[in-house]
This record gives structure tokens, sequence and C-alpha cells, in this order.
């Protein structure tokens, strides 16, 4: 099994690889108190599969469909039929290009927001700076003084 506190983003990740290097295409993930061993049941349940490991089972078979460009399988004839459609339709081409769009626009977006929140960030630890050699105060009583929030304190604190 892979190492203990394997970074994971969230749970529900299909990925391609077996980061966990179990030799398992799904894991099932429990909170788990160190110290007892008593799992905490909280109603969350979180699963991770990956499409590396073929270990025989319904859920690999599927993964394997999903790494294919081209789909025909009797295993699942609703998704044979679906990809079908998705990829030599026009009707299937033109969800496929407005779900692109959808998401190419909320990544431009949050890529903007990013930008933005980086370039406010360099500006402040720019002015502090300056404010700081310019009035020969330390840069709490600088960021006190411009009335910086907590979050921007904290970022301003940590690069200066």
């Amino acid at each position: 099994m892979g190492k203990a506190g394997v970074g994971l983003r969230r749970s529900g990740d299909i990925t391609e690889r077996d980061f966990l290097k179990g030799g398992k295409t799904v894991y099932h993930a429990e909170l788990v108190l160190r110290e007892t061993g008593a799992v905490i049941s909280d109603g969350r349940k979180e699963i991770f599969v990956n499409a590396a490991v073929d270990d025989g089972t319904r859920t690999a078979d599927l993964m394997e469909c999903f790494m294919r460009t081209k789909i025909d399988t009797p295993a699942f004839p609703a998704l044979s039929k679906a990809v079908d459609r998705i990829k030599n339709t026009e009707g299937g081409a033109d969800a496929v290009c407005d779900i692109m769009r959808h998401y190419e626009k909320l990544a431009e977006e949050r890529g903007e927001a990013i930008g933005k929140a980086k370039g406010k960030l360099k500006t402040l630890i720019s002015t502090v700076r300056a404010l700081m050699e310019t009035t020969n105060r330390s840069a709490e009583a600088v960021l006190d003084m411009m009335k910086v929030s907590k979050e921007d304190r904290g970022a301003v604190l940590a690069a200066i």
C-alpha cells in the first residue's frame, strides 16, 4: 500500500495511475482515529478509482473503456451508444464543444482571478516595503496604518 499521508485533492478522483500503489482499481477510504483504530462514521463516502490497474473487476473493465477512443462493448451497451453518439453525430459533437467552452470560460475566469490576487499582493508587498523604508516603521505598524485585512497581512508578513 502507498505511504500514509498521500496528498489527495478531493475524494471521488478518477486517475490514470495507481497513486496508492495497492494494485486495486477501487479504493474505499474511511476516517480512522490513529490512536484507537476506531472508524468515524460521519456519513461521508470517499472512493478513489484508477484506470492503471486491471484487477479483473467490472469497474476495471469500465475504466479500460474510458481509456479508449472508440468503445464498442456488449458489457457496457449504454456507454458504447453514448460515446458513438457524442463522437459520430453533429449534435453530440456540439454538446461536447458547448461543455468544453463552458469549462474553458471557468478556467479563464479562475486564472484571471488568481492573477489579479497575485498582482494585488505583489503591489501591497512593494508598498509596505517602501513605507517601511520611508517612515522607518515596522511591517506591522505599516500594515496597521494601511488597515490591511488579516488575510493579506499574513501573506505580506510571510513575504517580507
